[in-house]
């Protein structure tokens, strides 16, 4: 079991017994998100960076330059894909290089994973969900949002609306409104 701390550190316990198995140090801000890739070897931990641990080892294997990083999924072994100031980026561990994924005009406050890790879905206030192959980071489909509106009126709507962080209402691209 790992725990994120504000203090910036992740503390992993030993999930039988409850007790504390290690730490790890040397954020270098408080940490915003955790993830366990699918073979349980690494962990990416996402705060003003992106750091990878190599679990078995006890060590550090990466610092991705990803301030601002809310969230931060394996993809599989060697991609993360992290959302990263409103931004998509999949990230490739083995040169620690990134691409964006270009989508969404606005912020992405929504992302989920499928079961697989191969598909993702994201969602930004007031626009479009979007389903995208995880690996390829190419959109496969788009979800068209009920709320047909101009730029100008989306952005104020999404600027001051209580509920802006919330995507509802879809509907299928072949439906008719």
């Amino acid at each position: 079991v790992a725990s994120g701390q504000l203090r910036r550190e992740i503390r992993l316990f030993d999930p039988a017994t409850g007790k504390l198995d290690f730490e790890l140090l040397g954020h270098n801000g408080s940490v915003r998100d955790l993830a366990v890739s699918r073979h349980g070897r690494l962990l990416s931990v996402g705060g003003n960076s992106i750091r990878v641990w190599d679990l078995e080892r006890k060590e550090q294997v990466a610092i991705l330059d990803a301030p601002d990083t809310s969230k931060a999924e394996f993809v599989d072994e060697d991609h993360i894909l992290s959302l990263t100031a409103g931004r998509f980026r999949l990230w490739t561990l083995r040169d620690r290089r990134a691409r964006t994924l270009v989508g969404h005009d606005g912020h992405v406050f929504s992302v989920v994973f499928s079961g697989d890790g191969g598909l993702l879905a994201s969602s930004a206030p007031w626009e479009d969900l979007i389903v995208w192959d995880a690996l390829a980071a190419t959109p496969l489909r788009r979800y068209r949002s009920r709320l047909h509106q101009s730029t100008n009126q989306r952005r104020q709507r999404q600027q001051s609306h209580p509920m802006s962080r919330q995507a509802t209402a879809w509907h299928r691209p072949d439906a008719t409104d």
